[in-house]
């Protein structure tokens, strides 16, 4: 075993393997986009897919990439997120039901996303833009986030 990866750890990678590729995607957008309309978490999700057509990885493998969406980093966070979506399926939560509806969708062979968006941010969470920010496209604002493609050099 590595020496910078503990058996917390170790437990935890089996844990997020057993999930279905749609219950990563549904909480990936629950982790990233649960207060948002539904327009919010539609292109949220679409971040997924288009990140997953350009690297050739499935949408499972491209949410848990490390440090590609906050919410999967750490074992801490992704904890609080599994138990999350677990509360809102115990009590029928609307935002959970919208989180798996979507994942559905964007899990079908086939989907073709509406945006080109790869990359966002929310402006009221952060003291300044990110670093990739100003080498991106804005493509889209909705709600609380800002959304980017990347721009043919």
């Amino acid at each position: 075993m590595p020496a910078n990866i503990g058996r917390k750890e170790i437990t935890m990678i089996s844990e997020l393997i057993k999930l279905s590729e749609a219950a990563v995607v549904a909480m990936t957008v629950l982790g990233e986009a649960e207060g948002e309309p539904w327009a919010g978490k539609m292109i949220v999700s679409e971040t997924f897919v288009n990140r997953s057509n350009a690297s050739g990885k499935s949408l499972k493998d491209t949410c848990l990439a490390p440090s590609q969406y906050s919410c999967w980093n750490g074992e801490e966070r992704q904890r609080k997120l599994i138990n999350r979506a677990a509360e809102l399926e115990r009590i029928n939560s609307q935002a959970w039901k919208d989180c798996k509806e979507l994942a559905k969708c964007v899990c079908q062979p086939g989907y073709t996303p509406s945006t080109s968006a790869t990359h966002y941010y929310a402006p009221a969470k952060m003291d300044k833009p990110p670093w990739w920010a100003d080498k991106m496209k804005l493509v889209a604002i909705v709600a609380g986030h800002k959304f980017f493609c990347e721009t043919k050099s």
